[in-house]
Order: structure tokens, then C-alpha cells, then sequence
């Protein structure tokens, strides 16, 4: 029963040590204040900035440790609702610099009746009026075509605190693609092509407004000389009917008229 007195009573100590030293640190802090956030810069065009000040007023930026913690929260928050790129670093000592950078589009994805912004890092947002200015005029379009997989992550409840989504569709490909377009003299001057799959073979369409093209999607880099064939090939048609070009196989094209 002593022994459990004792016990009690450093206990008792204990807590009543912690409790004061708890009380003299908070009282320091809250005179000198070596805990609270010094400085934050925010970095960034005014309009996302705008939007980045009002996410961080809901976090507890005062206290300095807790800064990390509130733009991890900001960055995800931000990301999943704007198409931007947030980044933060430390900078000592108690300041933080906030850095708010819209996506560039690399490309834009027509699929489902919706046309999607889409980033270089795999990002994509649905194209509005907004994106017209910062739209640049030689971006190529994607038409995603029959038998291919969903090329956006779309969430299972659509929200609006989940505007950005992740992209499924191989932007290298779709990269390869593009550059051996842009190689060709008059493949080059399409505005859009066609993806799509016809059992394993991967196809790309090029629709000029006379003329369908068909590629085979698996060996770009045959798309130079063909580009040369085609445009041979036209010559010698000479036809005023739309035709339709199948050149997916290695060694012949074949020619048949549309309407």
C-alpha cells in the first residue's frame, strides 16, 4: 500500500514537471514567436495565385512545423482541381516559397464526345473557352478510335474537387507519332489523326478532305517514304472522288474510292 502511495505521488511529479515546463515553453514561443511561420512567398500568374491564397486560408499556417504538413494538403488539393503544377521549398530559416505553374498541353485528346487537355507528365482536364489563349496553334489532335482502351482515368462519381485527371493513353507513342507526322511534307499539314485498333494492329488515321489515310501504327518510321509514295500516288490519281489510302502493308498501297 506504501509502495502504491509512492507510485501515485511520482506520478503526481511527474506530470505536475511536464505540465510547468508545457507552460513556461508555450509563454516563451508566444513572446519571441521561434515557432510561427516568418515568411511565405507565393510565385505564379495572378489567377492561380488567387486560387493558392484561398486554399492555404484554410490551413493552420501559424505554426511553423505544421507548414509542411498544410502544402502537402495544398499541392494535392490544388492539383486534383486546377490544371497546374505546385511546388514548395524551405527556406530558412521559418519561410517557405509556394510555386504555382499552369500545364503546358502537349496535346488534346477528342474521345467520348469530350475534348481533353492533356499534359506532357500525364495530366488531363476537359477543354473550356479559358484554354483557348494559352492554346498554341500547331498542337495536334487525337481521335480516340475503335477498339482501344479508355484513354483518361475518369473518377466513378464525377466531382468538382476532381477536375484533373490522370492519363491512361501512351503519350511516348502518341509522342512518336507526332514527330514522325511533322517529318513528312504533306503529313504534316494534318490537323488531327485517328488511332485505333483492328485486332493486334494499331492503326492511325490521317482524314485530308479528299483523301483517308491509313498508317500503320506499329512502324512510324516508315511514315517518311510513304509520305513520298502518297503524295506520288495523288499525282497520278489525279481524281476528284475522296479515295481511301491503305498503306499498312510494307510493300503496296491500296487505293479504293470512297464516294
Amino acid at each position: 500500500m506504501w509502495a502504491l502511495r509512492v507510485r501515485k505521488s511520482s506520478l503526481i511529479k511527474i506530470f505536475c514537471v511536464i505540465g510547468f515546463l508545457g507552460g513556461v515553453f508555450w509563454r516563451v514561443e508566444n513572446h519571441y514567436q521561434f515557432l510561427r511561420l516568418q515568411h511565405l512567398s507565393l510565385e505564379g500568374p495572378s489567377r492561380y495565385l488567387r486560387i493558392a491564397d484561398s486554399f492555404l486560408e484554410k490551413t493552420n499556417l501559424r505554426f511553423f512545423p505544421n507548414a509542411l504538413f498544410s502544402f502537402m494538403r495544398v499541392t494535392r488539393e490544388m492539383e486534383r482541381q486546377y490544371p497546374v503544377d505546385v511546388s514548395y521549398r524551405y527556406v530558412p530559416w521559418r519561410s517557405y516559397s509556394l510555386r504555382v505553374e499552369p500545364l503546358a498541353i502537349f496535346t488534346q485528346i477528342y474521345w467520348d464526345d469530350v475534348l481533353w487537355n492533356v499534359s506532357r507528365n500525364g495530366r488531363a482536364w476537359e477543354f473550356s473557352q479559358d484554354d483557348v489563349t494559352s492554346l498554341s496553334p500547331n498542337i495536334l489532335r487525337v481521335i480516340w478510335g475503335e477498339g482501344l482502351n479508355p484513354p483518361i482515368a475518369l473518377p466513378r462519381i464525377p466531382s468538382e474537387e476532381q477536375r484533373v485527371c490522370s492519363v491512361l493513353a501512351p503519350l511516348d507513342t502518341i509522342e512518336r507519332y507526332m514527330q514522325a507526322l511533322s517529318k513528312g511534307s504533306l503529313f504534316r499539314e494534318i490537323p488531327a489523326f485517328t488511332i485505333q485498333k483492328r485486332g493486334t494492329r494499331f492503326e492511325v488515321l490521317l482524314d485530308f478532305e479528299e483523301t483517308v489515310i491509313v498508317l500503320d501504327g506499329d512502324r512510324p518510321e516508315l511514315w517518311v517514304r510513304i509520305d513520298q509514295a502518297v503524295q506520288a500516288l495523288l499525282k497520278e490519281l489525279g481524281s476528284s472522288k475522296k479515295v481511301r489510302l491503305d498503306a499498312v502493308y510494307p510493300d503496296k498501297i491500296i487505293v479504293q474510292e470512297l464516294y
